[in-house]
């Protein structure tokens, strides 16, 4: 049975951001290499709402690339692609057996051509996702909030936001708050501090994965999502190659 591979693939939103999608594939300098980091980087007690993911990656800036033009990927250069700019919508994709997953939806947010006739002329990209921009965006008078769950005072203050998560499933809360938002400041509180109030309240967690339609989707679990509903992923029969299953008394937690 021949072997089946995984293919990336890169998508930029040349312009507004309601631009079409447009591959930029062919332009990616696999030799450096994607890197893609997201998602709750820790198992702590109080780790519970992800950091804000990144994706970084190198565009041919050559007179090879897709464009035929050295410095299509060079911010103010003459050759500059049209509508390549900080804030384009990014994605990276991967195509496996007929299916394609979006593993990670975002905003470019920096651009660093390296200059040089006779160096690697690549222009080094990083893109960070939607929590960058909750992590950015005050709240605005927003009422006090009574007898409300986590994930409704999650979709209110998502709903004062510009820039929405392309989409959310928020799990039902498993206790109902008398009072929230009742200590947040106009202008100073961000959306990220908002959320991470609820979801500590809570004891949930609040992350974005990818999917095979829009990628960039904000999930937000109660707190029995994880030691409830979480189903086998894996039966072990004593065939895998190696296994670790540490066990520490640190990780115990007898009061919480």
């Amino acid at each position: 049975m021949p072997a089946v591979s995984a293919t990336f693939g890169l998508d930029i939103q040349f312009g507004a951001s309601s631009a079409a999608w447009t591959s930029a594939s062919a332009d990616v300098r696999s030799n450096e290499g994607v890197r893609i980091s997201y998602g709750i980087q820790a198992g702590g007690p109080l780790d519970r709402i992800a950091p804000t993911g990144t994706m970084s990656f190198a565009l041919d800036n050559s007179r090879y690339n897709s464009q035929s033009a050295s410095g299509a990927y060079s911010p103010d250069h003459a050759n500059l692609r049209s509508g390549f700019a900080i804030g384009n919508g990014v994605r990276g994709k991967f195509t496996y057996s007929g299916s394609t997953f979006y593993k990670f939806v975002g905003k470019l947010d920096s651009i660093e051509p390296l200059g040089g006739k006779y160096r690697g002329q690549s222009a080094q990209c990083e893109a960070v996702d939607w929590f960058d921009d909750a992590a950015k965006f005050k709240l605005r008078l927003i009422e006090v909030q009574t007898n409300k769950r986590a994930d409704q005072n999650i979709a209110t203050v998502i709903g004062t936001m510009t820039k929405k998560p392309a989409a959310s499933t928020l799990a039902t809360g498993q206790d109902v708050f008398p009072y929230s938002v009742d200590n947040s400041q106009d202008e100073t509180t961000t959306v990220l501090a908002e959320i991470a109030k609820n979801v500590l309240s809570e004891l949930g967690h609040c992350y974005i994965v990818g999917d095979t339609v829009t990628g960039g989707v904000l999930l937000f679990d109660d707190r029995h999502t994880r030691p409830k509903t979480t189903p086998v992923s894996a039966s072990l029969a004593n065939t895998m190659v190696e296994m670790r299953a540490g066990r520490a008394n640190s990780t115990v937690f007898n009061r919480v």
